[in-house]
């Protein structure tokens, strides 16, 4: 006849109380396949904001075709990636996060000589950004697309990208209706793996 009460978790993925508990087992999950990368490579893919919840898929979808196209074919040999959710008050936005395995993202731009100075690398290195925004805005179908590419440490990357997929507060203190993205993100796999990474997510088919 005694009572005693506990505490009891959802875990789903855009749960409040619940994403501190998500993001630390997505990134326990990860972290030993990044950490054998040679050329981490941190990429950030963002498309414009929207009043359409369905956006997320969207941009899921437009990820699908980037990864068939020869720069990203030709130059990533694997890695993971996430789609997180945000609004500020113009709208949701959202955008993906990857870590992949990759010494140089762009086709028709060489790599630099990394003899000839820093001015010649970083002339190169925006070079092959604006290729990488070029390409994504057309799978985008979009005439704006902003993308961050960086190198990384892979030690410490696995948490910034599996991280969760929607701030708590931006739940808690939208200025739009959250029951339809709710509904999107509960339907939609939020979590991607490719290339030699393939297959390593599957534990989170149900909260990914």
């Amino acid at each position: 006849g005694v009572r005693h009460e506990i505490t009891t978790s959802c875990k789903r993925k855009w749960c409040p109380a619940c994403l501190r508990w998500v993001a630390g087992r997505r990134s326990a999950r990860f972290r030993g396949a990044v950490s054998e990368m040679r050329w981490p490579l941190f990429v950030t893919l963002t498309q414009p904001n929207s009043d359409d919840p369905e956006s997320v898929r969207h941009l899921r979808a437009a990820f699908g075709k980037l990864r068939h196209r020869k720069l990203w074919t030709s130059r990533t040999t694997g890695g993971v990636a996430s789609i997180e959710v945000t609004n500020i008050g113009n709208g949701w936005h959202p955008h993906l996060h990857a870590v992949i395995d990759c010494e140089w993202l762009a086709a028709k731009t060489p790599p630099p000589d990394w003899q000839r100075g820093s001015a010649h690398v970083a002339e190169r290195c925006r070079a092959a950004q604006e290729e990488l925004s070029a390409v994504w805005r057309r799978c985008l179908g979009a005439p704006e697309a902003i993308v961050h590419v960086k190198r990384c440490n892979k030690e410490t990357i696995t948490q910034e990208v599996v991280k969760y997929s929607v701030k708590g507060v931006d739940l808690l203190d939208s200025p739009d209706p959250i029951g339809d993205m709710i509904r999107v993100l509960e339907r939609t796999r939020l979590i991607t793996t490719f290339g030699t990474f393939f297959g390593r997510g599957r534990e989170f088919d149900e909260e990914a």
